[in-house]
């Protein structure tokens, strides 16, 4: 069997193919690993002066979600790490979560997609929330309290991977990083020492395969089994040039970081998807 593996992956490199290609021969979490590693690097040089990450996080929308009723209170008197960890947990018990939906029984997505429509509907049998309600709905969260955030999707390498999941990242002032908060899972990763990790900085440890751990309150999957599944989902990352309240419902463009040496023919074509191999620019 490892001798026909390898004649296959031989095979496929000789004819310009890659042997990422092959889901089957490097599924795992060390596989996953392996893939980030192989292409680790990104261009530090193409900068694209024409794209301009915003962050606004003061409008009429905004302010209108602190008015919802059950909004958290007492956030005044929290750290700024506090108020992010409670914002995701609030959000986390307060959405109905529904882990791997594929369209049955007739419900349908909440639209339009924003924090105070699915507060609307958050009783509402016929609506299901999945991962990226809950990015954008975070990230609405901390814009509200003014902290810059963003919704980032998370995607493997194999272009026929329909599972990619949506997480969130905020700005944390007091430690000047960008973090990553999962409110669907209920969860971050931190390092052995307790340091919470961005998205770039997760990717980075798995591909130096560096011990991390999922904080305890984690639900619906083990730890083990989210931290396999963010590593099959660190190889391509896209974001919303404009973070927003309500941002999914306008013409705003998508940005999508690949590594280098991959090319993206999906996405290649699209007019409102910009392709960068900047990971500077794309994680600044």
């Amino acid at each position: 069997m490892r001798l026909l593996s390898f004649v296959i992956v031989l095979v496929l490199i000789l004819t310009g193919c890659n042997y990422v290609d092959l889901q089957k021969l490097t599924t795992g979490y060390a596989g996953y690993c392996e893939i980030l590693k192989k292409y680790e690097k990104y261009d530090t040089l193409g900068v694209d002066d024409t794209i301009k990450f915003v962050y606004k996080t003061n409008s009429e929308y905004l302010n209108q979600l602190k008015l919802e009723p059950s909004f958290p209170k007492s956030l005044d008197s929290l750290s700024e790490i506090d108020k992010i960890i409670k914002l995701k947990t609030w959000l986390s018990e307060t959405l109905n979560y529904e882990y791997g939906y594929s369209g049955k029984d007739g419900r349908t997505f909440c639209k339009p997609r924003n924090l105070i429509e699915m507060l609307s509907r958050k009783s509402d049998l016929s609506t299901v929330f999945v991962c990226r309600d809950f990015g954008i709905a975070l990230s609405e969260l901390y814009l509200s309290i003014g902290l810059k955030a963003r919704y980032i999707t998370c995607l493997s390498v194999f272009q026929n991977d329909n599972d990619v999941h949506v997480v969130t990242e905020v700005y944390w002032n007091d430690e000047q990083k960008w973090i990553m908060m999962d409110a669907a899972f209920n969860t971050y990763i931190t390092k052995e020492n307790g340091e919470i990790l961005g998205l770039e900085e997760l990717r980075n440890c798995f591909i130096s395969k560096e011990k991390m751990e999922v904080n305890k309150s984690i639900r619906i999957i083990s730890s083990s089994a989210y931290l396999k599944y963010m590593a099959k989902s660190s190889f391509k990352f896209m974001r919303p040039v404009r973070s927003e309240f309500d941002v999914e419902n306008t013409n705003c463009k998508h940005v999508l970081l690949l590594p280098l040496n991959y090319n993206e023919k999906i996405y290649s074509d699209s007019e409102k998807i910009l392709i960068m191999n900047n990971s500077g620019q794309f994680w600044e």
